[in-house]
């Protein structure tokens, strides 16, 4: 049995999106160790209390009951990493965010030390870029690390005629790591004035809960840009809705604009491509060139003033460039094979 430690099941981690989809393609039960957010009248789901103190004795009682041999972390979970030890459990960390939790950004913090002690004895360390893997084998042998990207499931392609006129998406938190705030500059600046053009922000903007990177006054400062523009009346706040609906909307929409700061492997471009939706992203310090090629499957811009042409972007979906690229490299079918290997 493998316990998937996760932080918000339900939310819009890209991390948890990951682990719930991989969990269903992989051929190991798995129980989810779930912070964050509640989870109800699910049994494979256990809760996990903020109280460090109660977290040692849900942690251990459930890992016992379930009898879980195998702890793969999806991102850090300190009072997990000492519990893992002390029980003589199988370890697989996985590095979701870079600048966040690769070891570089770990060895910033305090009690780095101690927190070295378990990672130095974990069974494998998971990276999903090479950025990562090259600032993780500073620490740990090299035996220890594997280079998995994440995998998206693979539908039918959706033709260019199947697309709006013109509609263009940005899908996640709205927050200032994720630069919404870019995203919709980005569309006024260079799509707005194009027949039928419309600009989706797919994600969480009020109401968040257990997410220290959510901001109200970020929120309000696009909200801000959006009323101060003449085109106002073609952007459009989603808000939270369920996976299912969030790849509807990049189904129906032409090019994904992410200009997020910091990465992993960014989840939602890999939705995009998989929907034939041409991603639009900044470089993320080269995670964006290792899923794609520039201006074959999608467009890496060097500053929000490089304006990418929309004929161009009309080719590239028509050529199925995007979907196709993801068929053969980032099925979640393919990516599951290296989990089932991992986790004998």
């Amino acid at each position: 049995m493998i316990g998937y430690f996760l932080h918000n099941f339900s939310g819009y981690s890209g991390a948890s999106k990951q682990a719930k989809l991989l969990a269903e393609n992989i051929e190991h039960e798995v129980v989810f160790f779930n912070f964050g957010d509640r989870v109800e009248n699910n049994p494979k789901v256990v809760n996990i209390p903020s109280s460090f103190f109660l977290q040692f004795f849900y942690i251990t009682y459930f890992v016992l009951k379930f009898k879980i041999n195998t702890f793969h972390f999806h991102g850090s979970f300190n009072v997990s990493l000492v519990i893992s030890f002390l029980l003589n459990k199988r370890v697989i960390l996985k590095t979701t965010l870079l600048g966040d939790d690769d070891f570089d950004s770990f060895s910033t913090k305090r009690n780095w030390i101690v927190k070295f002690f378990f990672i130095k004895n974990i069974y494998k360390n998971i990276t999903l870029s090479k950025r990562v893997y090259e600032i993780n084998s500073k620490y740990l042998p090299v035996q220890k690390l594997m280079l998995i990207p994440n995998g998206v499931s693979i539908g039918p392609c959706i033709e260019l005629n199947s697309k709006e006129t013109n509609s263009f998406c940005f899908v996640g938190l709205v927050c200032k790591r994720k630069r919404t705030f870019e995203s919709i500059e980005y569309f006024l600046q260079n799509f707005s004035h194009l027949p039928d053009a419309k600009f989706y922000i797919v994600g969480p903007y009020e109401n968040v809960k257990n997410n220290f990177e959510f901001s109200q006054e970020y929120v309000d400062l696009c909200m801000q840009l959006v009323e101060s523009s003449e085109h106002k009346n073609k952007i459009t706040f989603i808000g939270h809705v369920a996976p299912i609906e969030a790849q509807n909307i990049m189904k129906r929409c032409k090019a994904l604009l992410f200009f997020s700061s910091k990465e992993g492997m960014p989840n939602v471009v890999l939705e995009s491509l998989a929907q034939n939706c041409v991603p639009i992203t900044n470089w993320l310090d080269g995670v964006s060139a290792e899923i794609f090629e520039n201006k074959v499957s999608g467009f890496i811009i060097d500053s929000q003033e490089e304006c990418i042409d929309i004929s161009d972007i009309d080719l590239m979906v028509y050529n199925r460039k995007p979907f196709k690229l993801m068929k053969d490299k980032f099925d979640i079918k393919v990516i599951a094979k290296s989990y089932n290997k991992l986790y004998l």
